[in-house]
């Protein structure tokens, strides 16, 4: 404790310094690992559904993987 007091580094700020963890509202692209934060680049396939963050990583899946995907879930409609 003696340490954190010297460093200047207390609890609170040991939290915001922590790597951030994925949380179950916030899925990963299957493509990129990035966060979704935009929905509607969505692909029905063979294996499921499967979910991107943006228009270029579900291009390059529907690209790679064209044979497995069954039909377009959605497609966003516009874009703000």
């Amino acid at each position: 404790m003696a340490e954190a007091q010297s460093s200047g580094i207390n609890s609170s700020t040991r939290q915001l310094l922590r790597a951030p963890q994925v949380n179950d509202t916030i899925k990963p692209c299957d493509l990129c690992q990035l966060p979704i934060e935009v929905s509607g680049y969505d692909l029905n396939t063979l294996a499921g559904p499967k979910h991107f963050c943006c228009e270029g990583c579900q291009g390059i899946y529907r690209m790679l993987h064209e044979g497995e995907i069954v039909d377009d879930i959605t497609q966003p409609s516009t874009r703000s």
